[in-house]
């Protein structure tokens, strides 16, 4: 069975919903390749907003060959070169025009001695076709300098309403039975993605039909899979059983550690929460390592910190039965890290433009660019595009 998400994707620029700016800021920039000081397009927003999707409905309405690299495969300077120099000088053997696609530039290693990142700039320079570029988050430190020689085109999260509406039409064409309320909910709780919406909809729409009861029972579903992890965890000592338990939920393992760190101190006595606690440090510097440096065999480590560490760190189990808390708190905690991030990225690029200390800048000057940014999009890309951000 295909993919809903590839069944449904947008083959042209007009059937991109929710982001006309960003539409109209990729396509210019296409347009007016030849003319433009800028050879490449770093299109940014979060996950599931339709940066790569946008990308492809181009190539397809104007017939263009793409050429999709996904930067995570990049180990080095040498890696990058090897890729990305044939497909930005050398013609289309099929006689097609040419775009390149850069995809998820952010998870690019880190390290600076690799110069990836510095490669890929090396590349724009000299390039022949326009080269297309997406990032979840194009405010890191690593792709300071490569802003500079980018355009910008920022895609923001989808509304609950255009999700749903999507959501709407897909089952109509699917012919499936579907609560307007239950579409509603779902549209709500994957909080712009709606990748993970199409996705979401197509593993509950097996029987036909969609309705809230379902809708209900399947979150409910997913929630007591994760809980049935935790309390195995805190409950058991038999790793193998842990960690098979552990393979079988839908959440990453960023998302589990988050839960256990909702939830060990009321399982766990002080000596076990300190070994715990411990456990699932040492998971968070695997998953960095993951991230920064694309090792992806650290992930069995990761996993095996979380959960057969958390479960040997205690000397005996918990008797009580206990009631688990989602982790609100410690994601909304995740979030304002993020968004310090984010500040501190804009502020290191502006700090030599404005003749201030990037400590100023975060202190004084953010706070009203966010509240501009939120009161009057409009005015907020006026001034950043002013200032080159």
């Amino acid at each position: 069975m295909k993919q809903w998400v590839q069944k449904y994707q947008p083959k042209k620029l007009n059937e991109i919903i929710g982001q006309q700016k960003a539409v109209a800021e990729v396509y210019n920039f296409w347009r007016n390749f030849k003319q433009s000081p800028k050879k490449a397009i770093l299109v940014h927003g979060p996950p599931g907003c339709g940066k790569t999707s946008l990308i492809y409905a181009l190539a397809n309405q104007e017939n263009l060959e793409i050429v999709q690299i996904n930067a995570s495969n990049f180990r080095n300077k040498d890696r990058v070169e090897s890729i990305l120099k044939p497909a930005t000088q050398q013609a289309s053997i099929f006689g097609y025009r040419k775009i390149i696609l850069i995809d998820e530039i952010d998870g690019m290693s880190g390290q600076k001695d690799r110069g990836g990142v510095k490669a890929v700039i090396e590349i724009i320079k000299k390039t022949r076709f326009p080269i297309f570029i997406t990032a979840n988050d194009p405010w890191m430190d690593k792709l300071r300098t490569l802003r500079n020689y980018c355009q910008m085109a920022g895609l923001g999260k989808l509304d609950s309403s255009i999700v749903f509406k999507q959501l709407n039409s897909i089952c109509e064409m699917e012919d499936i039975e579907a609560e307007e309320l239950a579409l509603k909910k779902l549209a709500v709780s994957v909080g712009g993605d709606l990748r993970a919406a199409i996705n979401d909809l197509q593993s509950m729409a097996s029987s036909g039909k969609i309705t809230n009861a379902e809708l209900n029972l399947w979150s409910r579903e997913r929630d007591e899979t994760i809980l049935n992890v935790l309390k195995i965890i805190f409950k058991s000592f038999d790793p193998k059983i842990a960690l098979s338990v552990s393979n079988d939920i839908k959440e990453d393992i960023n998302t589990l550690n988050l839960w256990l760190e909702q939830n060990i101190i009321s399982e766990y006595d002080m000596k076990s929460l300190v070994s715990a606690t411990d456990a699932i440090s040492k998971s968070d510097i695997f998953l960095s390592r993951i991230h920064r440096w694309q090792h992806w065999r650290f992930l069995i480590y990761a996993r095996a910190m979380s959960v057969v560490g958390v479960q040997q760190a205690k000397k005996e189990a918990n008797r009580h039965a206990m009631s688990y808390k989602k982790p609100g708190l410690i994601i909304k905690m995740w979030q304002r890290a993020a968004k310090r991030k984010k500040a501190k990225g804009i502020a290191d690029q502006l700090e030599g433009k404005l003749h201030c200390s990037t400590r100023v800048l975060q202190k004084d000057f953010m706070p009203y660019l966010n509240f501009i940014e939120e009161k009057n999009p409009e005015m907020y890309k006026k001034i950043t595009t002013s200032l080159g951000i």
